[in-house]
């Protein structure tokens, strides 16, 4: 793991807008026309290909980079395992576990894991996470 880069990761995550981070929307660039879902999260069409998650905002923050990448290494994901140098599983869990209901804190907290222990994120525990707060405690509907 690149820790110099990671935590560049997580600074720039932190300062982020909340409307500006999800791990579950993506532009959808095909013939050059973008999936309209994004412009709710941005502007304009962000140049890495996904809305919001971290492998998106990893391309984001390191953009030069990423468009210096070689073609079959810069899809979003695989540039952001490869530059922040983690693990395949490692990479696997920080950018799709429970993507579908994880927040920006919970980025945060994994990547904080992610530094506080070497690269890995064996032991965190999930059950700990926004998502699974609301989704265990939410009140029953009458």
């Amino acid at each position: 793991m690149n820790k110099e880069r990671v935590q560049k990761l997580l600074e720039h995550l932190k300062q982020l807008p909340d409307e500006l981070f999800t791990y579950d929307e993506y532009i959808i660039a095909a013939g050059g026309v973008f999936d309209l879902r994004c412009y709710k999260f941005r502007k304009e069409p962000p140049p890495c290909g996904t809305a919001g998650c971290v492998a998106g905002h990893c391309c984001l923050l390191f953009y030069e980079e990423y468009l210096q990448a070689p073609m079959e290494l810069a899809t979003v994901p695989i540039f952001a395992r490869n530059f922040l140098e983690l693990d395949y599983f490692v990479a696997h869990a920080l950018f799709t576990k429970y993507m579908s209901v994880a927040t920006k804190q919970d980025a945060i907290r994994r990547l904080e894991y992610l530094l506080e222990h070497d690269g890995s994120l064996q032991g965190y525990n999930y059950l700990f996470e926004s998502h699974q707060t609301m989704i265990q405690f939410q009140p029953k509907q009458p």
